[in-house]
């Protein structure tokens, strides 16, 4: 997927991303991205800082999506298996609490 827009940078530096690319990268006010400048390229990353504890969980489903978009095949089913062991010993914590 290629999406290109021709932006002015102001004087203090700052591009304003257009809302229908916030859009489709879920960004917006607040948060945290990567800049980084490579083969004559500026690459903007969203950075994936998650509270749990606060965070809708919407907003952590999108995180984990974005995350496993960048991992190989082979790692995405480590993470499965190590996620499903992990619910199946917390199911079985939980009954034997009942």
């Amino acid at each position: 997927m290629k999406k290109t827009c021709i932006k002015t940078i102001d004087s203090k530096g700052r591009v304003l991303l257009p809302p229908k690319i916030r859009e489709l990268f879920s960004l917006s006010s607040g948060d945290v991205v990567k800049i980084i400048a490579k083969d004559n390229e500026i690459i903007i990353r969203k950075v994936g800082i998650i509270d749990y504890k606060d965070q809708d969980l919407k907003d952590i489903i999108v995180s984990v999506a974005l995350a496993m978009a960048y991992i190989p095949k082979n790692e995405k089913i480590q993470i499965i298996r190590m996620i499903t062991e992990s619910i199946e010993r917390s199911d079985e914590i939980d009954c034997e609490n009942e």
